[in-house]
């Protein structure tokens, strides 16, 4: 039913700023239905721990919502990546 198109790579800068802190990071998937034009994009997800909670990041391919790829379910927001930097170098 579902072809994989494409499988969405975590982003070199976050993982620079995230190795240390054991997060859990699941690659992006852009599937496509079969015999149609229809795609379903699975973001990227970041699962960082900090102090007693997990900060969840979600990292779109492509234009997502006026060049602002990433989302924070925490935040109920979209960022850039500079703006996603800025927020992961303040979790200490």
């Amino acid at each position: 039913m579902f072809t994989l198109l494409e499988v969405i790579e975590p982003n070199e800068e976050i993982l620079d700023l995230v190795k240390d802190r054991k997060a859990k990071i699941t690659k992006g998937k852009i599937n496509g239905v079969k015999n149609t034009n229809i795609k379903t994009v699975l973001p990227v997800i970041y699962k960082i721990p900090y102090q007693d909670q997990t900060l969840a990041i979600y990292e779109y391919k492509g234009d997502f919502k006026g060049n602002k790829k990433f989302f924070i379910p925490t935040y109920q927001n979209t960022f850039n990546l500079k703006e996603v930097k800025q927020i992961l170098v303040g979790l200490n």
